[in-house]
């Protein structure tokens, strides 16, 4: 199904009139573009895509983020992450049965490799127990419902370094990004663990709480213990989706135009 077709049936949905206030469930994907898409392509397809999860997912939708890597990256790291924060499992669930949810679906295989993309398997990790992250695998590092539109989100990627256990030493340091960060302005922490890197993203108070944080003598240690296991890729702040168009290297927030 073209996107042009996708849309004219989602415009079939009932209105909603608000999205949800807070996001108690999550679908962290990866999406590789298919090999018959060439990079220009992919990125002048993306934002219709973009609108269309919008649209499919209407008021039970709290945010919708988007990532798309720069143009250097690894091969192994995908060309588009994407956060939906929903309202609950059983929301999402309920509008993937239908025929709109359907089509959507079948709609991610027009620009994505259907091999080697799809959504990490999702859980909590809360509370904090002494566990080894396993690769393909997304984690909330809070456990509680995060109103996604409030204060600042950022989205991380660190690629590994070294030859030592990189999920041991990652599952340390999520760990303690977690307890010494929460309660100190960080709202929010979803982790995609992968044997080659890291994905997170983080939703902080305010920006001041974030640099606070960070500036913070515990905040200085945990920089420092990511710069010895991982190498920098990204780390973008989110900014507003002009519902157009996509660039490498930022990071989308489609709040204003959710419902």
């Amino acid at each position: 199904m073209k996107f042009t077709n996708l849309v004219l049936l989602l415009l079939t949905i009932p209105s909603l009139s608000f999205a949800a206030d807070q996001a108690g469930y999550y679908r962290m994907w990866q999406g590789f573009r298919k090999s018959t898409v060439s990079s220009r392509e992919f990125q002048r397809q993306l934002p219709g895509f973009m609108q269309s999860t919008v649209d499919v997912y209407g008021g039970v939708l709290n945010q919708y983020l988007v990532a798309v890597p720069p143009a250097d990256k690894p091969s192994f790291v995908p060309d588009e992450f994407a956060l939906v924060a929903l309202d609950s499992e059983d929301a999402y669930q309920r509008i993937r049965g239908t025929p709109e949810g359907k089509a959507y679906g079948e709609s991610h295989w027009q620009l994505f490799d259907r091999s080697n993309s799809s959504s990490a398997p999702y859980e909590n990790f809360f509370p904090l127990q002494p566990r080894t992250l396993k690769s393909g695998q997304a984690y909330d590092m809070i456990g509680r419902p995060v109103n996604w539109n409030q204060g600042l989100t950022t989205f991380y990627i660190g690629l590994r370094k070294g030859s030592e256990s990189f999920l041991t030493r990652l599952s340390n340091h999520v760990r303690d990004v977690a307890h010494s960060f929460h309660g100190k302005g960080l709202r929010g922490y979803l982790v995609i663990a992968n044997e080659n890197y890291e994905a997170a993203y983080m939703n902080w108070d305010s920006k001041e709480d974030m640099q606070a944080a960070f500036a913070s003598p515990e905040g200085k240690a945990i920089a420092a213990d990511a710069g010895e296991f991982m190498e920098a890729l990204q780390w973008s702040e989110a900014e507003d989706f002009n519902g157009s168009s996509v660039a490498t290297g930022r990071f989308y927030s489609t709040g204003r135009l959710i419902p």
